[in-house]
């Protein structure tokens, strides 16, 4: 806004028939005059304290629209109306290329909120999803200048800008003033990463001012956003207990922009109001709830407003015992300090719990500047000239009133009334263009009689005026078409000079999007060759299962090798399938960059068209046209339905979408190195766990097996010793029957002796006795060897038992060690 003029002059504006008595520059004239635009008296060199009100807003509405009411987020009920009005919001990005070329909901939503209160959106700035807003009050839109904004990235491998910040910087009535608004890495364990961005966005910025170049140069710095510094330590019951008693102060020491003040100089130098109002973060949807999902997120302050004065100069005796000399630079911000003070006083920070649209609240932060201006006069005074009406040209006059550098991007802007934003022009004129307008009527001289010579006199002196005048009209209108050729020759070399500028940047991005394009390829590439990788693998695994299937069935235990061959297979098949969609998404990728190429080619070739086009109109003279060339002026007019904006906007789109599509492709590319550095180790981890399984498998079958095989010959030894001891047996048993019948004999025998002599002595008794002990001993001799019998036949068995379960081993052994172990010994998993 304070690029209206250079130099006095008039400007000549053509109306239209749509153009009302509300677009008159007399009507904003008439508004501003009474605040003090267009009079200078003492305050410019006796400045007076003035106190300025700014609110500022932050909030995350990640992808939701705006509510209907924003009337307590901007406190317009409020007895004491802002003079200005910073406002962050941190979007979602997923509409960013539409949004440049329309404004998004949200600046929409504010500018029709506060448009007809009188304030003008002075700056703005989005960088995907972060989105930065200053509004001003109307009467002081004159005094704000050397309005500049930037961005940063810091989201992947800081490439990606859905973190990062934005800053708007400028002069308010002589006072260097930036808000930088960022969205921070999110995370609990993220916190010094969080310092790492603030500090990499601080030193990256830096502005076109040699007042202040950086961000630290500038008086009043306000860092606001999305920070997501968390707290640590306490846990969830801890913290919820502390908001619901509203003892907010327990939690100050855990929260970690506090603890990470201690130990960063840089933060140190910025204060924050107390954080006396609820966490901010997370909440349920539609609800004053914190976060019931599976996650339970713990509540935070993310969202948080903090301002930075810059510090003072030492004076110059201090510095003197310092021995450090007093710089050009620090002399000028002590003396600017000491002639022109800035204080700030914080008088509200809280959030508002009325609106749930988002997962985060709203945090506002209000403020009062008392300053002393460092000049009251605006730049330029317009006024307009005569009476305006819609069917009639307009003039205005307008007059530098201080000193300032020229620049080829002024102009003058014509607005309707409770405009909203510098781009809201209705029309508008670069340059300090002058027209002259002039009218004459002609007189006929009056027949009072008297002799005709003086009527022929008064008709040659007549005619030789009427020639003088035709001769300085056709010198006029020569000088005019040289000026008109000359200033066509001008346009055509600026208009070729934007063509190729926007060639450059064109084929910049072509390039880029080619190399994207190539790499994608190559990658391709790689992902298909690592497909076609898995497919051996899960060959030899499956075959392996089914060579397994095939050991006898006392051997078919779901043991460990099973359960490891089960996992081989479906990490492979896993692996294979995640491929297979990462080459359809790489696919779809070449897909997406083609387009964006064919595109900026098919914009190349036009504009390479209009570029020779053009230059052929710079390089035609009035002797090399012909008359084709000079007919349907008219129709061509009407065909030229482009504006230059729309031109330029058509560029601009082409290389957002590639510079998107570069963006998404490396951040693909980046994905998909990690998937094949993951799925590799993963293979190589279960094909070990798999292989280690085997090994273990086949030392336990053969640890089994020799056991067996031990036992075995101890059954066989076992075997022979019952067959001697059975055969000991039966040679006791026939012994034993001789010595009973020698027993029975003699019995029999001693029956035969006389009658008188047949009585019942010691002999007779000893004989009895004799044959019942050796009746019973051959009785137990007899179960003796039904004993060894059954012990034979158990033995028998046994051997019978480990024979078969050594042949089961062995298969079992075969299986794993030797067909197993060949198909899976050309197994070797490389990085893919």
């Amino acid at each position: 806004m304070d690029e209206i003029g250079q130099t006095s002059g008039a400007v000549k504006c053509d109306r239209s028939d749509s153009l009302s008595s509300d677009l008159t520059m007399q009507s904003m004239h008439d508004r501003t005059q009474d605040e003090g635009f267009l009079t200078c008296d003492k305050r410019a060199d006796e400045p007076r304290k003035d106190s300025f009100r700014l609110h500022m807003v932050t909030w995350n509405v990640a992808t939701v629209d705006p509510p209907n009411d924003v009337t307590s987020l901007l406190q317009l009920n409020s007895p004491e109306s802002p003079d200005l009005y910073v406002i962050g919001c941190i979007l979602g990005h997923l509409r960013f290329v539409s949004d440049t070329v329309y404004h998004d909901a949200w600046s929409l939503q504010f500018m029709c909120t506060l448009g007809p209160l009188d304030y003008v959106k002075v700056s703005s700035i989005r960088m995907q999803g972060l989105l930065l807003l200053v509004f001003s009050k109307l009467e002081h839109v004159p005094f704000i200048r050397d309005i500049q904004a930037l961005y940063t990235r810091t989201g992947i491998y800081r490439y990606w800008g859905n973190k990062g910040g934005v800053s708007v910087r400028l002069s308010f009535y002589g006072h260097t003033l930036c808000f930088l608004n960022c969205h921070l890495a999110a995370h609990m364990k993220y916190a010094t990463e969080r310092v790492d961005e603030f500090e990499y966005i601080m030193d990256t910025q830096t502005f076109d001012c040699k007042k202040a170049p950086r961000i630290v140069d500038h008086r009043l710095v306000f860092w606001f956003g999305d920070l997501n510094f968390r707290i640590e330590d306490h846990g969830m019951h801890f913290v919820r207990s502390c908001i619901n008693n509203q003892t907010y102060s327990l939690l100050w020491s855990k929260d970690q922009l506090t603890m990470m003040k201690k130990k960063e100089q840089i933060l140190q130098e910025f204060e924050e109001g107390p954080l006396d109002f609820q966490p901010t973060y997370k909440f349920d949807l539609n609800s004053d709830n914190y976060d019931s999902s599976g996650k339970k997120r713990k509540p935070a302050w993310t969202d948080r407003i903090l301002w930075r004065l810059r510090p003072k100069a030492p004076p110059p005796d201090e510095q003197e015992k310092n021995s450090v000399g007093l710089d050009a630079k620090t002399a000028m911000q002590l003396e600017e300090e000491e002639e022109y003070p800035l204080k700030i006083r914080q008088d509200s920070y809280t959030n508002i719990m009325e609106y749930s649209i988002s997962d985060h609240k709203p945090v506002i932060g209000v403020f009062t500047l008392e300053l002393k201006k460092m000049y009251s006069t605006p730049l330029v005074r317009l006024q307009a000239e005569g009476d305006w009406s819609a069917d009639m040209d307009a003039m205005v006059l307008y007059s530098p009133l201080q000193p300032f550098p020229s620049s080829t991007w002024d102009w003058i802007g014509l607005y309707k009334v409770g405009f909203t934003s510098a781009s809201d022009y209705i029309t508008y004129i670069d340059g300090p263009p002058v027209d002259t307008t002039m009218s004459f009527s002609d007189r006929n001289p009056q027949q009072a009689g008297g002799p005709n010579l003086v009527n022929i006199e008064f008709m040659r002196n007549h005619s030789e005026l009427f020639r003088a005048e035709c001769s300085r009209l056709i010198m006029e209108s020569n000088k005019a078409c040289k000026r008109m050729q000359n200033n066509d020759n001008k346009l055509l070399d600026q208009r070729v000079r934007d063509i190729q500028f926007l060639k450059k940047e064109l084929e910049l991005k072509l390039e880029e999007i080619i190399l994207e394009i190539d790499n994608l390829i190559s990658l391709q590439s790689r992902v298909g060759n690592a497909l076609e990788a898995t497919r051996e693998p899960l060959r030899v695994t499956v075959l392996c299962l089914k060579e397994r299937m095939k050991r006898p069935p006392s051997e078919r235990l779901h043991d460990e090798v099973d359960k490891e061959l089960l996992m081989e297979r479906e990490v492979i098949e896993g692996v294979a399938s995640l491929l297979q969609r990462v080459v359809e998404r790489i696919t779809e990728q070449i897909r997406l960059n083609r387009s964006a190429k064919y595109h900026l080619e098919k914009d190349l070739k036009e504009k390479f068209e209009a570029q020779c086009i053009d230059n052929s109109c710079a390089l035609m003279t009035t002797h090399s046209i012909n008359s084709q060339m000079s007919q349907n002026t008219n129709a061509a007019l009407q065909s030229l339905a482009v504006t230059p904006k729309q031109w330029e906007n058509i560029s601009d789109i082409n290389v957002a979408k590639a510079e998107q599509q570069k963006i998404n492709s490396r951040s693909l590319q980046a994905l998909v190195e990690s998937v094949l550095g993951q799925t590799a180790a993963d293979m190589k981890k279960q094909v070990q766990a798999t292989t280690s399984a085997f090994q273990l498998n086949i030392q336990e079958i053969k640890s089994a097996k020799s056991q067996m095989e031990d036992q075995l010959a101890e059954i066989l030894l076992e075997l022979a010793s019952q067959q001697r001891i059975k055969q000991d047996l039966q040679v006791a048993i026939s012994e034993n029957e001789h010595s009973l019948s020698l027993a029975q004999a003699r019995m029999v025998l001693r029956r035969k002796r006389p009658t008188k002599e047949q009585c019942h002595d010691s002999a007779h008794f000893q004989l009895f006795a004799e044959v019942q002990q050796i009746t019973a001993h051959i009785s137990k001799l007899q179960g003796a060897v039904v004993q060894s019998d059954e012990q034979h036949r158990a033995l028998v068995r046994c051997q019978l038992e480990l024979q078969e379960n050594i042949e089961f081993k062995a298969s079992s052994l075969y299986i794993d060690e030797v067909i197993c172990a060949q198909h899976r010994e050309p197994i070797i998993i490389h990085n893919f």
